[in-house]
């Protein structure tokens, strides 16, 4: 009985959680906050290598008034390809993401850095 009133707990934090969403114009104004976000990748960029980074962008333009980037730092690329994701920017690419963290401006870009794989999800292909 306890086990199946966990279930429906984890269940309902999880759809909460979820319809909480903000999409990409909502969080540019979040700078600070912790926040779910839900959108589409529209382009990834790997610089891994040359800047330690993975970018995702909502928009074509990553200098779009409309734009919010995730990115994906060294430590996140690690975590994700210990959890059976090899190359981050292919497998998010086209995608809809739902991710957890702290909205911050970097460049004048608000970003979620994701440093865990527990951050980000696809929600739809």
């Amino acid at each position: 009985m306890v086990g199946k009133i966990a279930m429906c707990l984890m269940t309902l934090a999880f759809f909460t959680a979820a319809d909480n969403a903000l999409n990409p114009v909502e969080a540019r104004k979040k700078v600070g906050s912790e926040i779910t976000l839900k959108m589409d990748v529209k382009v990834t960029k790997d610089r891994l290598e040359a800047r330690g980074e993975i970018y995702m962008d909502a928009e074509e333009n990553f200098r779009d008034e409309k734009n919010f980037a995730v990115v994906i730092t060294k430590k996140g690329a690690t975590s994700l390809k210990d959890a059976g994701i090899e190359k981050p920017a292919d497998h998010f690419k086209d995608k809809k993401i739902e991710v957890k963290g702290t909205v911050k401006e970097v460049d004048g870009v608000p970003r979620i850095e994701i440093d865990d794989a527990k951050q980000i999800k696809i929600v739809e292909k």
